[in-house]
């Protein structure tokens, strides 16, 4: 349960659900940003039984997903391979190797997480200073606590840092140095722009040192309209899930410009933009919703 999002927090879902008898033995773990004093605790005292920090750390999130699922008929699966990129060496700006250890050897996965990085960050200063030039200080407060966790999913531990400061900064109403610290990480996001380019090529997606399997699947048109009006639907209610099945959707259609429009609108929690892109989408595919 992710602490911090928009619209009703996991505290507040907590409570909510700890009031209806039919989530009694449900077990919740609170997931939060780290760098936000007594979130831990605090997630603990609403009476969630765990706790996994940002960015996540796979091996740790599975260790602590085993020691409260007990599942009915338990399977033993091979380990993924583990991957070497000495070549790759890790900087206070990008720490790839670490990011490469906590995604479980993942390869894919960095790849997807570096370049919706860099395709819905890029601008994030402009629209922090947008927002508080309208006095919207919770929208500011939003996009800086995105970007500190996307950008420490990533590695880019610089970067992080000083969206944290800036959303403790926006959070206890602290005005003095607000514009030095949005300066300070427009020049770290562009001094990391270029670090990404070097290390993972001029498109996020190709990372010649790190291999992986590219054997495509066939397109299933049946599959996929369910799949679109699952996504559909789940836009509609703000259903958490509908982040896993844009992932799901992301592998099935490739680089399809729809799908990294309707990835950004997502991310910025434009869930009735995102329909109205995933409607176009649908009917390029001669698919009704």
């Amino acid at each position: 349960m992710g602490c911090q999002k928009a619209i009703m927090d996991g505290f507040e879902t907590k409570k909510r659900m700890s009031q209806d008898e039919r989530c009694a033995n449900h077990t919740m773990i609170a997931s939060t940003a780290n760098a936000m004093a007594g979130d831990k605790e605090k997630g603990i005292e609403a009476g969630m039984n765990d706790h996994i920090p940002k960015p996540i750390d796979v091996n740790q999130l599975y260790l602590t997903m085993a020691k409260w699922i007990k599942p009915a008929h338990p399977q033993t699966k091979p380990l993924p391979p583990s991957y070497e990129i000495a070549s790759i060496p890790d900087t206070s700006e990008l720490e790839v190797n670490n990011t490469l250890i906590r995604m479980g050897g993942n390869i894919k996965l960095i790849r997807k997480l570096v370049h919706r990085f860099s395709e819905t960050q890029s601008d994030v200063t402009t629209r922090i200073q947008a927002a508080l030039a309208s006095g919207d200080i919770q929208t500011a407060k939003r996009l800086a606590h995105t970007l500190k966790g996307l950008a420490g999913t990533i590695g880019a531990t610089l970067v992080a840092k000083r969206a944290a400061t800036l959303e403790e900064m926006l959070q206890s109403d602290i005005t003095q140095g607000r514009e030095e610290e949005i300066t300070n990480i427009q020049t770290d996001l562009l001094s990391l722009f270029e670090i990404i380019k070097s290390v993972y090529g001029s498109n996020p997606e190709q990372i010649n040192t790190l291999p992986e399997n590219s054997d495509s699947i066939p397109l299933n048109k049946e599959n996929l309209a369910i799949k679109l009006r699952q996504f559909n639907a789940q836009l509609a209610q703000l259903d958490s899930e509908a982040a896993t099945t844009l992932e799901e959707l992301s592998d099935e259609l490739g680089d399809l410009e729809e799908i990294k429009r309707i990835q950004k609108m997502v991310d910025e929690f434009e869930f009735e933009d995102a329909r109205k892109q995933l409607l176009v989408l649908a009917q390029s595919l001669d698919i009704v919703l």
